[in-house]
């Protein structure tokens, strides 16, 4: 057994209740097909969702749902370095609907939630410990009045309050340590109408007061979609928006990335968005759409991977690059085959990103670490009688990361000695890429009866042809012959299994 699932439903008063539970255990498959030359991450995770809905009135509907989930991976490499990676998620939300009148309806919401992760490494005998955590209570509420069968309007409000803690440690000594509480408070407004008919318009403003930096700001939003034919759908739109949480990422690395908020030392970054595409519905059975964007951004932060080690900082401006700018632009397709016996759909995106920043890679323009300019997706289904045969195919450019063009040593002025460990110089930032991500996934399903019960016996195939991607890159500065390690991600794993209903 590497995997177990279960899902329990039924009525309760004037409505249902469900609970689903997972939980997997790869880790007999994965010791069987590791080998002393071949590593291989040992990862599980679980998870557990429950939800129930009460009807209350005719007017008055309630739904409490919650999750908690975990995941954990760890890869042992070469003697003194490792990875440990953990991170959980826990919400729960309720949410009330009330029908005010025939035209009237609200939506009210409160929500909390806590995002954990930690993330330990070691290259080397040299460890390094990230630790953030993330909770959050929302009051949210929406209320949508519609004027006329062409025209509604919708307005509403959210309260968020954070508990931000970010802390990071290079061979244990602390480096950050960042402890925000801010709040969140908008307001928004959206009106809609059609115009002449066949015309869409979407006119819209948020305000945003943000505690930690005492600002507020308007973001005014414009969407227009005009129906050119019965199947044809032209849009356009564009809007302003503000970042207040910031993500730090670490060089190289997919498994250490961070939210934190920007405290009164720096300025949030803003961008504007735009965006122009068509749909295009030639029957009930195909749907085509492309959407061409261009956002540009503004006061954009960077983690400073130069910070001094020599004290613990707890500002944004002690451990950030600011002031950048940059760019996001590209296009995307997208093909669905909504009916027959096979369906799926078809989605490529074409985009490039681009970051400067006066003190980074020597004032020239760089691409940020989730850069990708081909992005392919593939998803079909066909189903035959009582057996339903599936395949997923995802194909991206690789990851953009920082490679060493040299190594260096310094001797000791006091003794002349030369250190155990040389240093590395990086080249250009972002100028390298890992091997492109490409993976084929495969299922087969068959429905059957038996004792009177519904069941269904699966076959499944991660990774088909067992290509070892890419996750990081390493670099080993004791070896004075060393090449760069390519640490890789997880091979073939099949999975068979029985579901069944009672």
């Amino acid at each position: 057994i590497i995997a177990g699932r279960m899902t329990l439903e039924g009525p309760v008063g004037d409505g249902s209740w469900m609970v689903s539970g997972r939980r997997t255990y790869l880790e007999p498959l994965l010791n069987a097909i590791r080998s002393e030359s071949t590593e291989i991450p040992a990862y599980y995770f679980y998870d557990l969702n429950a939800k129930m809905n009460q009807n209350i009135t005719d007017y008055d509907k309630l739904v409490i749902s919650g999750y908690f989930g975990r995941d954990d991976m760890n890869l042992d490499l070469d003697e003194g370095s490792f990875v440990n990676v953990r991170w959980g998620n826990t919400a729960v939300t309720g949410k009330w609907t009330h029908i005010f009148s025939p035209t009237l309806f609200g939506n009210f919401l409160v929500a909390g939630s806590e995002y954990v992760s930690r993330t330990s490494l070691s290259f080397f005998d040299t460890p390094i410990l990230l630790r953030n955590s993330i909770r959050d209570i929302t009051v949210k509420g929406d209320l949508d009045f519609f004027a006329s069968s062409d025209h509604s309007i919708t307005a509403g409000f959210l309260a968020t309050r954070y508990d931000f803690n970010f802390r990071q440690s290079f061979n244990q000594r602390d480096l950050l340590n960042l402890k925000l509480n801010p709040y969140l408070l908008s307001l928004y407004g959206q009106d809609q109408w059609q115009a002449l008919g066949n015309t869409t318009i979407r006119l819209g403003i948020r305000g945003n007061y943000f505690s930690e930096q005492s600002r507020f700001d308007i973001e005014p939003r414009l969407s227009v979609s005009h129906l050119v034919t019965p199947t044809v759908r032209i849009k356009t739109g564009g809007g302003l928006y503000h970042q207040y949480l910031q993500l730090i990422t670490t060089e190289g690395f997919s498994g250490g990335d961070f939210w934190v908020p920007l405290d009164s030392t720096v300025t949030p970054g803003f961008s504007w968005q735009t965006v122009a595409g068509f749909e295009w519905d030639p029957s009930e059975r195909y749907q085509l759409s492309a959407e061409g964007y261009f956002t540009r951004l503004n006061n954009l932060v960077v983690l400073d991977n130069n910070q001094s080690a020599d004290g613990e900082s707890s500002h944004s401006n002690d451990v950030f690059k600011t002031g950048g700018s940059g760019y996001a632009t590209g296009l995307e397709l997208f093909l669905k085959r909504r009916t027959g016996a096979l369906t799926g759909w078809i989605g490529y995106t074409l985009g490039w990103t681009r970051r400067t920043f006066t003190e980074l890679n020597r004032g020239q323009a760089f691409s940020p670490k989730y850069d990708r300019r081909h992005d392919l997706s593939l998803v079909a289904k066909y189903k035959t009688g009582n057996w339903t045969f599936g395949t997923n195919f995802v194909y991206a450019t690789g990851q953009a990361f920082t490679p060493a063009s040299a190594r260096y040593s310094l001797r000791s002025p006091a003794t002349g000695v030369l250190p155990d460990d040389d240093f590395v110089l990086p080249a250009g930032r972002n100028s390298a890429r890992l091997l492109p991500y490409h993976r084929l996934d495969l299922s087969i399903t068959k429905d059957f009866s038996l004792l009177g019960q519904n069941f269904q016996w699966y076959l499944q195939v991660f990774n088909v042809y067992s290509r070892r991607n890419e996750w990081f890159i390493q670099y080993d500065t004791q070896n004075i012959n060393t090449k760069p390690e390519v640490v890789k991600q997880l091979p073939v794993i099949p999975t068979l299994g029985v579901n069944f209903k009672f």
